[in-house]
């Protein structure tokens, strides 16, 4: 409505991490209450007011029922609102495999977006059709250029074309035939970012990433899949972020499969050192506090992989900062 890049961004950081992260791979389970450093899932006390004791629990039906109707609406509403036009404008809003049929000033047209966004950087836009007798048509394509990143590169069936950037958009205006590919490459860094309640968030484009935490689970009532139950850690989960490590940090890609945030098979996973945090404990059956800026020594320093925080139940997401003892 507003035309405002941020607004799709957003709604990224939303589809690509929280909503996926709220549900198991079946979509039999999910919950109400959802943690960032989520290191235990259970129906113990905790330090939330607005919700009943069993929110944080995976299940069908935790803290209100109308969740299990409502969930399952997040993907369709997304892909539903990928592209946008006006006129003469076709604007691709938000990134996701999709095929759009499209009214461009009266003519019809048809465009496949094929991509493995948001866990690649590349995006292919195929022109499918236009209805025309001579399948061709003039108009301008937009592209949403993400908040996380000021560069791109912008092909025509491989060929560099012209375009500029416009209140964080990438536009170009063509003679478009059926069967043209525009191809959007969006370079994704790792990158550190410093959250309000301290410590800091690892990120690579619109994907937030966390260190998963081994737990098992325990049915309370019901029968699996349709069950609620706890997620109990069993493994360490208190640890910190090394900025001035973040450079050695190793992406590496994994195939993109039918449930791209399963927590089975990891389509990126960004290994890096991390600190132990052992002063980092529990609070009110919660991970506690961020703590401060801490020093870590260089011995202590540990290999970590870190994954996409949508495919995580029990995970730390917000991390505290180590500073290793004589570094520099």
């Amino acid at each position: 409505v507003t035309g405002d890049a941020l607004y799709g961004d957003l709604i990224e950081e939303a589809a690509y991490n929280a909503l996926p992260a709220t549900f198991t791979d079946d979509m039999c389970a999910h919950q109400y209450v959802q943690q960032v450093n989520q290191v235990e899932v259970s129906r113990k006390h905790r330090d939330w007011y607005d919700a009943y004791g069993e929110s944080n629990l995976f299940g069908l039906a935790p803290n209100y029922g109308c969740c299990a109707a409502n969930m399952h609406q997040g993907w369709p509403k997304l892909v539903n609102s990928l592209f946008f036009t006006s006129g003469d404008t076709v604007t691709a809003g938000v990134y996701a495999p999709c095929r759009a049929a499209l009214a461009v000033n009266g003519t019809a047209v048809e465009i496949e977006e094929e991509t493995g966004y948001p866990f690649r950087d590349t995006i292919r836009f195929v022109i499918a059709s236009v209805g025309n007798a001579g399948e061709r048509l003039d108009f301008r394509f937009r592209f949403r250029l993400p908040g996380w990143t000021d560069r791109y590169t912008l092909t025509l069936n491989g060929t560099p074309i012209k375009s500029h950037k416009v209140n964080h958009f990438i536009e170009t205006e063509q003679n478009f035939s059926a069967g043209d590919i525009l191809t959007l490459t969006l370079p994704m860094e790792v990158r550190l970012q410093r959250e309000e309640y301290g410590g800091m968030t690892l990120r690579r484009g619109p994907l937030l990433f966390a260190l998963p935490v081994g737990g098992h689970r325990r049915v309370l009532r019901g029968n699996p899949p349709f069950a609620d139950y706890e997620i109990l850690p069993d493994s360490p989960w208190a640890y910190g972020l090394v900025p001035e490590m973040v450079e050695e940090a190793k992406v590496e890609q994994h195939p993109v499969t039918a449930i791209p945030f399963s927590g089975d098979q990891y389509p990126l996973t960004i290994t890096l050192p991390m600190a132990p945090a052992p002063q980092w404990g529990m609070k009110h059956h919660s991970a506690g506090p961020v703590p401060p800026p801490y020093a870590a020594a260089p011995d202590d320093i540990v290999q970590k992989v870190l994954v996409p925080y949508g495919s995580t139940l029990l995970r730390v997401a917000q991390f505290p900062i180590a500073r290793i003892q004589g570094h520099g």
